[in-house]
């Protein structure tokens, strides 16, 4: 049986900025050897185990990519880079991966993407031919992977270890029971200066 972790990066990245607001400083961005150790630790030994990231590379950012590409192969991911060209995507790429084991040889497949358009319905056809699938994301970014009855969704902050600094979230479904202000970003004047 095949287990398989397959990372949207073009997605989650969007995903991340969006949330914060702003592009990601290194200790916001999740730290992907964290999580092939949490895919790993899921799995047993007799399972075949997979970690890949799908990656477009715009061209006047494929040296400053390269070097990231080359840790990723060292911390154990498969990755496929496909030149970005337009409104180019990977959807079609991971979806061919996925596709590529029979179900039947198929115990778990694990989602790192936020576009339910997507995949929900690959997703949920997986899951109705008995794997596990698991979709890794941000709650309140994907509500219609969380809201699924047949994918598991696992918000990014459960996983132990992959932000060095969470991320500023305002999530109301897990307050603390003494509460949590939520503080606006740091950069933002209260007044605009007249």
């Amino acid at each position: 049986m095949q287990r398989l972790l397959l990372w949207d990066a073009p997605n989650m990245d969007m995903t991340l900025s969006t949330l914060i607001g702003g592009k990601p400083t290194p200790r916001q961005r999740p730290d992907l050897g964290a999580l092939i150790e949490w895919f790993a630790a899921r799995g047993s030994s007799e399972e075949s185990h997979e970690a890949a990231v799908f990656v477009n590379v715009p061209a006047h950012l494929a040296e400053r990519m390269t070097g990231w590409v080359m840790w990723l192969n060292e911390t154990g991911y498969r990755v496929f880079a496909k030149p970005k060209e337009g409104a180019s995507d990977i959807d079609q790429d991971i979806r061919a991966r996925l596709y590529a084991v029979e179900p039947a040889e198929l115990a778990e497949v694990v989602l790192a993407s936020h576009d339910a358009k997507a995949f929900l319905e690959d997703g949920e056809t997986l899951a109705s031919k008995g794997v596990s699938v698991t979709v890794l994301g941000f709650r309140e970014l994907a509500p219609r992977f969380a809201r699924s009855e047949s994918v598991t969704f696992v918000d990014l902050d459960e996983i132990p270890d992959l932000f060095d600094e969470p991320p500023p979230r305002v999530r109301l479904d897990a307050l603390p029971i003494e509460g949590r202000w939520f503080e606006p970003p740091p950069d933002e004047p209260l007044l605009d200066d007249a």
